[in-house]
């Protein structure tokens, strides 16, 4: 996947290589991010996310889902698991509300995102 995506002329990002960038001939910047097979497309330019979906869609199987209602819970869960186990319990507890999340809620995600950069500097050790 990570090939095709470059060989497309998305370029790899230095601090996550699931996450690919490009920019159109109109200066528009997409972002790719990828996550297993989930693609997240971010751009200013809705043109530019059609096109790109539908060049990649040719190399692989893409079903729209529409807005983006889960990326919290995604990243939030990536940390969980390859970062910070510490925070198993806080992230299983707010992901329970994603589908209809309130501001209490929100508030406990910010609270997880500021303890995980307080801690950035941390290192399990086993």
């Amino acid at each position: 996947m990570h090939e095709v995506i470059v060989e497309l002329g998305y370029k790899v990002s230095v601090a996550d290589k699931c996450v690919f960038t490009c920019i159109d001939a109109n200066d528009y910047l997409i972002i790719v991010a990828v996550y297993v097979d989930n693609f997240l497309f971010i751009s200013k330019s809705l043109k530019f996310i059609k096109a790109s979906k539908l060049e990649i869609s040719g190399y692989f199987e893409i079903k729209n889902l529409g807005p983006v209602k889960w990326i919290f819970q995604m990243e939030l869960k990536h940390a969980m698991v390859w970062t910070h186990p510490d925070i198993a319990h806080a992230v299983g507890m707010v992901s329970r509300y994603t589908a209809t999340p309130r501001q209490a809620h929100m508030t406990t995600v910010k609270r997880i995102f500021l303890y995980l950069r307080g801690t950035s500097d941390y290192k399990p050790t086993y």
